[in-house]
């Protein structure tokens, strides 16, 4: 029996590492903005295996840290070394010490995840139907998006809590927007893309 694994994006890879910076305090964004914090404690993987955990000097051997039973993981992210996501078939949370299955109201496989802080983290998914879910700091919850059943939904990254967008396949091209209060379609020039 192999051990799961999350397998990272390079985008998912770059939001883990600025997350888990030295800088405890301060949720890092991996978006197209500047990071001036070290890295000092980073999790990856190379595929196979359990999660590599790297926690201080870089140059020092990695080490392997088990994660519970899973199909499939697909998206990470983290606001700092104490609080770290991970979502696919199951949605799995790093308190610092451990990985733990966290309970939600997904049915689908989750394809990405992003927040804005510990306390607003949203997850998209959907192999059956959109699945659009929030971390309020104490329970997962799901958000309509109004959407259709044949919506596919990707991926998900904000600016902020009140600045979260969601794509993927929508019908006619476009995008999710989250106000902070409600999500509305966004058109764009587009048929199908993904961030």
């Amino acid at each position: 029996m192999t051990t799961p694994t999350i397998s990272l994006s390079l985008l998912a890879m770059l939001n883990l590492l600025a997350a888990c910076a030295s800088h405890e305090d301060k949720a890092v964004d991996s978006g197209a903005g500047t990071h001036d914090a070290a890295v000092d404690d980073a999790a990856v993987d190379g595929g196979n295996g359990p999660i590599e955990h790297l926690k201080g000097d870089p140059l020092r051997p990695w080490s392997e840290v088990a994660i519970p039973a899973v199909s499939a993981l697909t998206a990470i992210w983290g606001s700092g070394p104490n609080d770290v996501w991970a979502v696919g078939d199951a949605i799995l949370h790093w308190n610092g010490v451990d990985w733990s299955i966290v309970a939600s109201p997904a049915t689908d496989r989750l394809l990405g995840v992003w927040g804005s802080s510990s306390n607003d983290v949203w997850a998209v998914g959907n192999p059956v139907g959109p699945t659009i879910i929030h971390w309020n700091g104490s329970a997962w919850r799901e958000v309509p998006s109004g959407l259709g059943s044949e919506e596919a939904l990707l991926d998900v990254w904000g600016s902020g809590p009140d600045d979260v967008w969601v794509v993927g396949g929508l019908s006619g091209g476009g995008a999710l927007h989250w106000d902070g209060t409600s999500w509305s379609p966004r058109p764009s020039e587009t048929t199908r893309f993904r961030v």
